[in-house]
């Protein structure tokens, strides 16, 4: 019978410890709208750009050009303007960039002399 009481007051104990470290758990504080505007248009910009360099990403590897890329670019993009093209390959080569280093790839970037991998 006394084992049986201490069990309950030792789970009730812990149980109670575990709510109280959760209950003062913040989490990420809210960002105010202005701010992540302010920072999504700068990633934005950021990833176009990035992507803008990558010739091609695939298997946990991420392709650079070695030379500049505007002989590549078919039609250029216009001036101050985001190309979507080169924000999906941005965005493309970040995410392997992330398998690689989930997987442990210490050289994850790789460089071509080439505007296309075929």
């Amino acid at each position: 019978m006394k084992s049986s009481i201490t069990k309950t007051l030792l789970a009730f104990a812990a149980g109670a410890g575990c709510a109280t470290v959760i209950a003062g758990y913040e989490g990420n504080p809210p960002i105010p709208a202005d701010e992540w505007l302010k920072t999504g248009n700068s990633l934005i910009l950021d990833i176009s750009r990035l992507g803008g360099q990558v010739s091609y990403a695939d298997k946990g590897l991420v392709h650079l050009h070695s030379f500049s890329v505007d002989a590549c670019m078919v039609p250029p993009p216009k001036p101050k303007q985001t190309d979507l093209r080169t924000f999906d390959v941005g965005v493309a080569a970040l995410r392997e960039l992330y398998k690689a280093h989930l997987a442990g790839n210490p050289e994850p970037i790789r460089m071509t002399d080439r505007c296309h991998p075929y």
